[in-house]
C-alpha cells in the first residue's frame, strides 16, 4: 500500500491505494487477515481512505467487504511514437508497468 495526500476546498487527507498483490494462492482466511491487516496499516499511518485499482491482478471482493474503496474508471493509456521504433502490426496485448 502507499500513501497520497487527497486536497481540495482548504482540506488535506491521507489516502492508500493497495497496488499490485497476488491473492490466488490464499485460502479465503489469510485473505481475510491481509485485508485485516491492511486496515491496522492503514490506520497506524493515518490514512482515513484506500482505494483499490481496477486491475485484473486480485480479487476485490473481500477489500469490498471491508470498506475499501474501488476505482471503478478505466485508465486510459496513449502511446506516442516520437523516435523510429519498428512496433507490429498487430499487436494482441501489452504489459505496462506504472510503477
Amino acid at each position: 500500500m502507499f500513501k497520497f495526500h487527497l486536497s481540495g476546498f482548504g482540506n488535506i487527507e491521507a489516502i492508500g491505494c493497495i497496488d499490485t498483490i497476488h491473492t490466488y494462492n490464499l485460502n479465503k482466511y489469510d485473505y481475510r487477515d491481509l485485508v485485516e491487516f491492511f486496515c491496522f496499516i492503514a490506520k497506524e499511518q493515518g490514512i482515513v481512505a484506500v482505494q483499490t485499482p481496477k486491475f485484473p491482478y486480485f480479487d476485490v471482493k473481500p477489500f469490498k467487504k471491508s470498506k475499501f474503496i474501488e476505482y471503478s474508471h478505466g485508465t486510459n493509456v496513449c502511446f506516442f511514437n516520437f523516435k523510429e521504433i519498428q512496433i507490429p502490426k498487430d499487436v494482441e496485448s501489452c504489459y505496462l508497468e506504472l510503477r
